[in-house]
């Protein structure tokens, strides 16, 4: 006859329940925030289905909340909360996160680490970190898009948010409409968007703040140059800023649009030919270029003019784009890394439901005053 053998589970050490009952208190601090005194509490099954803890985690939990009398129980019906409970930490609902990355990491490109998705995650992870977060990364590359395969493994991850990031102007809706099917709160960095929470740089405040401060300066007869192409939502709302600032400021301003080549010949043959001359007629004496490129290759040819910059006219570009530092050039910073801790925070508020959804939140970029203004 074979004797049954009965297996218990593991007690945990003093230690590990301690940390497992804080871990437990700050996860439910944002669900005890939205409730009033005498209101009940979750009973221990409850708990056990919602969260990954052992019943015994959960008593302790409910032992300590009673010492401290901010939940009283009633024999036979449970645990209610008194009007004791306050809340000492606000970022308490920060805590304890699972957070799916999706984002474009090129491993073997030696320009990954100076990459905007670099400069995101690290920021990202360093905000978990500071909250005790977890991060896991799916990577679009090689395939560049959403698979199936990882549907499937965010799915069986189950992570409390997903953030997605895109490392050029392509942002695709297809992965977003795949991504919310998984029905997991989404954030979105660096693209506008009226179906996901998003996080992105104030364009208007992007250029207002460059022509303000060329007002400042004493310059009233401005130009503005970028893209000749302004199907992104960013090159209207740039042109927009820059429409609102004139107005503000009462200066005078010609906008003049470029086709985008990074510091090719065609692009500064045509500055040289058709954008030098207008801005010398015009007695244009400030300029905002929409990108650092445009605004370094106007300090060049005017150099070769014989132009000074500022004293002659004064330059101030968008990007503050490392590799060009040496022109010393006034510009408005964009960094990605600044999406990080912004976009933590927005993940933190959607998953406890502290805000609506879907949600943008703008990020403000200052301007870095240099020689060339």
């Amino acid at each position: 006859m074979k004797s049954a053998v009965t297996t218990r589970k593991k007690r945990l050490d003093p230690r590990e329940m301690s940390r497992q009952v804080e871990q437990l208190r700050r996860r439910m601090m944002p669900e005890l925030m939205k409730l009033k005194p005498s209101d009940m509490l979750p009973s221990e099954n409850e708990l056990t289905k919602r969260y990954t803890y052992s019943r015994a985690v959960i008593r302790n939990l409910y032992r300590q909340l009673q010492q401290e009398g901010i939940v009283r129980s009633h024999q036979c019906k449970g645990f209610f909360l008194t009007d004791k409970f306050q809340v000492k930490d606000p970022n308490i609902h920060k805590y304890d996160l699972s957070i799916g990355i999706v984002a474009y990491i090129e491993h073997g490109n030696p320009e990954t680490p100076n990459s905007s998705a670099a400069a995101l995650l690290s920021s990202f992870e360093s905000q978990a970190s500071n909250f005790r977060s977890r991060t896991k990364l799916y990577n679009l590359w090689p395939e560049m898009k959403v698979t199936l395969d990882m549907l499937e493994h965010i799915s069986e991850d189950n992570p409390d948010g997903i953030l997605l990031h895109y490392n050029s102007d392509a942002c695709s809706d297809e992965d977003i409409r795949k991504l919310k099917l998984l029905n997991i709160p989404l954030v979105l960095t660096g693209y506008e968007s009226k179906e996901v929470n998003c996080i992105v740089f104030d364009h208007e405040q992007i250029t207002s703040s460059a022509v303000e401060h060329l007002v400042e300066r004493g310059h009233h007869n401005l130009a503005f140059i970028q893209r000749s192409d302004r199907s992104f939502f960013w090159m209207k709302e740039r042109f927009q800023g820059v429409e609102k600032a004139v107005a503000r400021t009462g200066a005078e301003c010609i906008c003049r649009s470029i086709e985008f080549h990074p510091m090719s010949d065609d692009t500064r043959n045509y500055i040289r030919e058709n954008i030098i001359p207008e801005l010398i007629e015009k007695k244009v004496t400030g300029v905002v270029c929409s990108g650092d490129i445009y605004a370094t290759i106007l300090i060049d040819e005017f150099n070769e003019l014989g132009i000074k910059v500022p004293d002659d006219i004064a330059i101030v570009g968008v990007d503050d784009i490392w590799g060009l530092r040496h022109y010393d050039l006034t510009t408005v910073q964009l960094k990605s890394g600044r999406f990080g801790d912004a976009a933590y925070d927005l993940l933190a508020d959607i998953i406890h439901h502290n805000i609506p959804s879907p949600t943008m939140r703008k990020i403000v970029c200052p301007l870095i005053v240099r020689s060339t203004t």
